[in-house]
């Protein structure tokens, strides 16, 4: 099937911008990274790493990228426990 893109549509996962949030955006590196912070800070992961961000504290690299990409405010909408399963069957 042949979709026309809106100019406002993502080009990677064809939502309305709105819709897509960014998440297809966010690296594999930078998803790893949420996993792996994820699995080190337990339950209150998110809110550990929105006060972080908001704090200006250095993260890292591709947290960094992933605040860019995503925002502290939308991070709530991220859901990596597929990823944090492989990360802990891997380790």
């Amino acid at each position: 099937m042949v979709r026309n893109y809106r100019q406002s549509d993502c080009i990677r996962c064809g939502r309305p911008n709105m819709a897509c949030m960014g998440h297809c955006k966010v690296s594999e590196a930078a998803l790893n990274a949420l996993a792996r912070f994820a699995l080190d800070n337990g339950r209150t992961w998110k809110q550990q790493l929105r006060d972080a961000w908001t704090r200006g504290d250095d993260v890292g690299q591709e947290l960094q990228e992933a605040r860019n990409v995503i925002g502290p405010s939308r991070l709530h909408k991220i859901k990596i426990k597929a990823r944090m399963k492989r990360l802990q069957e891997g380790s």
